[in-house]
């Protein structure tokens, strides 16, 4: 049977450091948990921060971080960050699929800031673009159901030349952050060295910053541009300190500047990766063509990575590409398994992740084609599964079983083109396997392998002290994957099963 499994989404301003508990249900369903993680889980974690500096609090992203970031869209672009533009953005988002997808965190970038501190030597918000203050626009978001996120630099200016956060102001600064309403911080190096040590003196400095605040904030550190030694093999050696890191310049363009900086991310990152912690493989940039957001989201889901967005320069009805619920689920896989490329012949490759465990009978498979023309493959799935082995496909993209093949799975793959699928081994597939769920407000979404031959009743119940179950939905088993939305999962707490 499937793992018992929790995912907490991330509720706006609540402390916790929360994790999942993994054990067995009964014989015949599969079991998942959306809420608040019990003691025994906070205090497992508790225990992994023996060091001067605080680990982040993986309560805060049990599974990768999706967020709108304002620079692209307002300030990056000549623009100006207001805080009618952030709302603008959170309400369009809160509207058209983006936030009920999983995209659940507003965040400011850098622009926000007077031009220098207060009399009293605080930070404090432009006037002009934030005239009712930070502390209503945070009100705002949460309102909405999204956490709000701000930036700073670990230097005395930020990379435009405002106010940054020194080490005589990092206390001060992350408490005012967190007196604010923040409920994330995104901290650079602007025009400072970024050794590993300088690095290490950022993360943890600004960690336990964090957890003195008294609000846990998810924390997210970035090394910029015009300096040296600048790539993830030195971010990600702080990664136990912060819960997203990414290299500021690792801009793209292209499908092979996206290969390239996805295998570099993969084989220096992936052993940082895990639930709590993660990297991200590349910014959205504007001007970039709805095959290149297409590929991003897929590799971003086979890697597990963090994904950062915009909205007003994406190409033209991005949405669809943004709020695959297939597609998100394989990148909120709560295990956080980083995935690898797996095959290669220079114009066409195959990439591999475990779902659930490195155990697992279940795969998301990428496949890339870098050519300028169609190419027709035979994937050689037998390296994920015994020689003749039956195999399930599903492409995740269009929502269609591809149906069974067994050593090599043949694909025509448009030039520039992804097909992103999940795999499954159909001779083990006598009992649905379940994630975690991924909870937005009171929306709870999962995805689960059904049993063909069977009526799967999906069931709920708010404690198991008694369980009260009760179906949300009876579902017709083809041994395909079923994605079940439950729309008013109003407890703190709701445990899920699938019964035959």
């Amino acid at each position: 049977m499937g793992p018992f499994d929790t995912a907490s989404r991330f509720s706006p301003g609540t402390k916790g450091r929360q994790t999942g508990p993994r054990g067995n249900g009964r014989r015949r369903s599969a079991w998942a948990f959306a809420g608040a993680a019990p003691l025994l889980a906070l205090l497992g974690w508790l225990g992994l921060a023996g060091s001067p500096a605080a680990a982040a609090p993986v309560g805060v992203a049990p599974t990768p971080p999706l967020w709108w970031d304002s620079f692209w869209d307002l300030e990056g672009v000549g623009g100006v960050l207001t805080d009618a533009g952030v709302r603008a953005v959170a309400a369009k988002w809160h509207t058209n699929g983006m936030q009920a997808a999983g995209w659940n965190i507003i965040w400011l970038d850098t622009g926000w800031q007077q031009a220098s501190r207060d009399t009293n030597g605080f930070l404090e918000p432009n006037a002009t673009s934030f005239p009712s203050g930070l502390l209503s626009l945070t009100a705002y978001l949460h309102g909405l159901g999204f956490s709000a996120g701000i930036y700073t630099s670990y230097s005395a200016l930020t990379c435009d030349g405002l106010p940054g956060t020194d080490d005589a102001h990092i206390f001060s600064d992350v408490a005012w952050f967190a007196s604010q309403g923040f409920d994330a911080l995104k901290v650079d190096a602007c025009n400072e060295s970024t050794t590993p040590d300088y690095l290490e003196r950022l993360t943890g400095s600004f960690a336990n910053a964090i957890e003195a605040s008294g609000r846990d904030m998810l924390l997210l550190y970035t090394v910029n541009a015009s300096l040296p030694d600048m790539d993830y093999s030195i971010p990600c050696q702080c990664a136990d300190q912060a819960n997203v890191w990414q290299d500021g310049q690792a801009f793209c363009g292209t499908l092979p500047n996206l290969v390239a900086l996805a295998t570099f991310y993969s084989q220096t990152n992936g052993w940082a990766q895990s639930p709590g912690h993660y990297g991200e493989i590349t910014s959205v940039q504007p001007a970039w063509t709805t095959n290149l957001l297409a590929a991003y989201v897929s590799f971003s889901a086979a890697l597990g990575a963090a994904m950062e967005m915009c909205d007003s320069s994406l190409p033209p009805d991005p949405y669809p590409w943004l709020t695959n619920a297939e597609v998100i689920a394989i990148n909120q896989d709560p295990a956080a398994i980083c995935g690898t490329m797996l095959w290669s012949n220079n114009l066409l490759e195959m990439w591999s992740r475990p779902l659930g465990s490195l155990t697992s009978a279940t795969n998301a498979v990428l496949a890339v084609n870098l050519a300028a023309t169609n190419k027709t493959v035979g994937l050689p799935i037998l390296m994920l599964y015994p020689a003749g082995t039956p195999v399930g496909l599903r492409d995740v993209w269009d929502g269609t079983s591809l149906g069974l093949a067994t050593n090599y799975w043949t694909n025509t793959i448009a030039p520039g083109g992804v097909i992103l699928a999940r795999t499954w081994n159909q001779s083990a597939a006598n009992e649905p396997i379940m994630p975690g769920p991924a909870r937005n407000a009171r929306q709870v979404t999962f995805s689960y392998l059904s049993t063909p031959g069977y009526t799967n009743a999906v069931q709920y119940t708010d404690s198991l002290s008694p369980p009260l179950w009760e179906t949300l939905t009876n579902v017709p088993g083809d041994g395909t994957i079923k994605v079940i939305l439950d729309p008013n999962a109003t407890n703190a707490m709701r445990f899920y099963r699938v019964a035959l």
